[in-house]
């Protein structure tokens, strides 16, 4: 729980906040009087993308001397390095917008670019790399060319493992697009057709709402999808090992702002509907232990399997421990999604035609995953490839017996 975190630790998490409490910014005050340790504080605030936050929380302090000076310094530059790429992406962002509704084309930004509106308001608080856009599986393709015919060019994003699996994957965002170093990732859906998820898009078209953003209309997910999307997507990071913090200020700011408004029985039945109940069930438990986010306790009925079962690759991550966070995964009873896409196939020849052309991509495939720039070595890169499938299975299998 927060009170059991070490002093560095709570500041990170408590000085995070969006919308801090004068209360708990008094304790803030009270627990950066007993850190000692500030380089480790800042490595800790920059590596997890929290400290912009962290910035504009210490400028209310009743004592400006309380941090040293250049760990403020480093804060805040870290909170105009924010603003100044958010700036350009939101403004890139509002154009291709505009077009798009010209066209009379709907479209959901999903993610950072929207939570930048709708949440954070202060574009310098909260990191954000891209622009990603859900458009209607059947807007694609013509999504694609209207932003082609003003000024976005293609870039390749997902190089084919082979023939096989391009007639059978359906990826989720199929385009990547460019434009003064923005990019937009046009979504079909917000999960791979390999995901254990299986999430009705068109219900969440159906249930989406008109939204404006800066003044250009379009459309954003009801309260209870938007949150159900932002723990699931927080939930397939954190398994991959690829933690991110700032996705869980997104969710506690979501709890906050609309706890008046969350259906918690609609959110729940379309959770047990959607088959990732057990995902929010555990990513809610956190930001109640942690953040003390208020979820009504009947969320949690039905637990399939130890409701805090993330919390030492939270505790791990927090610390900075990469091994830390790899070796409590090993011990996480998640679906590998090697599995569930083998169990998608009928016949062992599909079967084994996947594992084959899974182990032993095509050459362009290889090249643009591994950034290769020596194509003579590439069965040195297959080896690698092998050498680490085998090391997470093993590593998984250790740690789940320990």
């Amino acid at each position: 729980m927060f009170s059991d975190l070490s002093w560095e630790e709570q500041f990170l998490l408590l000085g995070s906040t969006l919308h801090i409490s004068s209360p708990d910014l008094l304790r803030l005050e009270q627990i950066s009087q007993n850190i000692s340790d500030w380089d480790s504080v800042l490595t800790k605030a920059q590596s997890t993308a929290l400290a912009a936050l962290i910035f504009k929380n210490c400028t209310r302090f009743s004592d400006q001397n309380l941090l040293p000076n250049q760990v403020v310094k480093t804060l805040k530059a870290n909170y105009y390095r924010y603003l100044s790429s958010n700036i350009r992406l939101y403004n890139d962002f509002t154009h291709a917008a505009k077009v798009l509704q010209q066209e009379g084309l709907d479209f959901i930004p999903l993610k950072g670019i929207m939570l930048l509106d709708v949440l954070y308001v202060d574009y310098g608080l909260r990191i954000t790399n891209d622009i990603d856009l859900l458009v209607r599986a059947q807007d694609v393709e013509r999504v694609k060319n209207v932003l082609l015919n003003n000024e976005w060019k293609l870039v390749l994003t997902h190089p084919k493992k082979s023939e096989f699996f391009e007639r059978q994957e359906i990826f989720h965002h199929p385009y990547c697009l460019i434009k003064n170093n923005s990019v937009i990732e046009l979504h079909r859906h917000v999960h791979s057709s390999f995901s254990h998820f299986n999430i009705n898009i068109d219900d969440y078209w159906s249930r989406s709402v008109f939204c404006a953003f800066s003044g250009v209309n379009g459309r954003n997910f009801c309260v209870e999808d938007l949150l159900q999307h932002l723990c699931t997507h927080q939930y397939t990071h954190l398994i991959s090992g690829q933690f991110r913090f700032s996705s869980f200020n997104d969710i506690v700011e979501m709890l906050l702002l609309h706890r008046d408004q969350i259906d918690w029985h609609l959110l729940y039945a379309s959770s047990v509907q959607y088959n990732c109940l057990k995902e929010l069930q555990q990513i809610m438990f956190l930001c109640q232990s942690y953040w003390n986010s208020n979820v009504p306790p009947f969320f949690f009925d039905g637990i399939a399997s130890p409701i805090n079962e993330l919390e030492s690759v939270f505790l791990c991550a927090l610390n900075g421990d990469q091994f830390g966070v790899q070796k409590a995964l090993a011990k996480v009873q998640y679906q590998i999604s090697n599995v569930i896409i083998l169990s998608s196939f009928s016949g062992w020849k599909s079967k084994l035609r996947y594992v084959v052309d899974d182990v032993f991509p095509q050459k362009s495939y290889m090249v643009a995953r591994y950034k290769m720039r020596y194509t003579f070595l590439l069965p040195i890169y297959y080896l690698w490839r092998i050498w680490i499938g085998l090391s997470k299975i093993v590593l998984k299998f250790t740690f789940s017996k320990a």
